[in-house]
């Protein structure tokens, strides 16, 4: 499984054991909740995986950033005051481990947009957190075992496109 997919697994698990929402109500995806009036309830989905650079050729190891929502969702007429309350308490779980249990090097909160849809009982409010997680992936180096010649052309002294020697290296073979 993907790094991504086990930082997302790891954000659903610790905003469950935080019981911001009744149990079971931490989906880890889009899930649209409210459609089925299971509400109050929280989705997490990584819509972003971005190479920030490449710290290494081989083998291949990259920096990432990794996107992650939060979507914090209510209905009724305290809604806006229970989204609010729910993304305090994602704030005050995510934010403190910024390892989330070892799979990433830092997480920080970019922003929380509050979406309230209605009035009275049939408001809706959504805070969609977005998250940026940034951590590391390294792939592993596949090493020819087959190596069986090294060839090299010199130009030597003033760089003229001209070939002034060569290396044919052959290295020792086993005999199998």
């Amino acid at each position: 499984m993907h790094i991504r997919s086990q930082i997302r697994q790891q954000i659903a698990i610790n905003l469950t054991e935080a019981a911001i929402v009744v149990k079971g109500r931490v989906y880890e995806s889009i899930s649209h909740p409210h459609q089925t009036h299971e509400l109050p309830a929280l989705e997490v989905h990584a819509p972003v995986d971005m190479i920030l650079g490449q710290l290494s050729q081989a083998p291949k190891i990259y920096r990432r950033e990794l996107t992650v929502i939060v979507n914090c969702i209510a209905k009724g007429k305290s809604a806006e005051d229970e989204v609010n309350s729910m993304a305090d308490q994602v704030e005050a779980k995510l934010l403190p481990d910024h390892s989330l249990n070892g799979l990433a090097e830092d997480v920080d909160l970019e922003k929380t947009e509050i979406t309230i849809d209605g009035r009275g009982a049939e408001c809706h409010v959504e805070a969609e957190m977005l998250f940026s997680i940034r951590y590391i992936t390294q792939h592993p180096y596949i090493v020819d075992e087959e190596f069986n010649e090294l060839h090299a052309d010199w130009d030597m002294a003033q760089a003229d496109g001209q070939i002034d020697a060569s290396d044919h290296i052959t290295p020792e073979q086993e005999n199998l």
